[in-house]
């Protein structure tokens, strides 16, 4: 069984002109904290850290990228990770209140 908890804190936003500033923000930074618990059949049981610093950029309206690099801490056999992940992020918006 794994337990597991996640906080994540949003840091600065910036925009820029190529999108409204009513559409959000054109780039955000995030730090995101884990705590995982795993206690599996056949396995030691493990506790530890994730901590994360992210970016994520719009590329286009509602397409983003997001870039985060992070780390493990408190692996049993001292093989903490260091890891970097990418993905796009697609969002699907449909204007509220619009008659036509």
């Amino acid at each position: 069984m794994t337990l597991a908890g996640q906080l994540k804190f949003a840091g600065p936003s910036f925009s820029t002109s190529s999108f409204s500033r009513e559409d959000g923000p054109d780039l955000n930074f995030s730090f995101e904290v884990a705590f995982i618990d795993e206690n599996r059949k056949g396995r030691d049981d493990e506790t530890l850290f994730r901590y994360t610093l992210g970016a994520e950029y719009r590329l286009l309206e509602d397409v983003y990228l997001k870039l985060s690099l992070g780390t493990e801490d408190g692996r049993d056999d001292e093989d903490d990770q260091t890891f970097a992940l990418g993905r796009i992020k697609l969002g699907f918006n449909t204007p509220t209140g619009s008659s036509e």
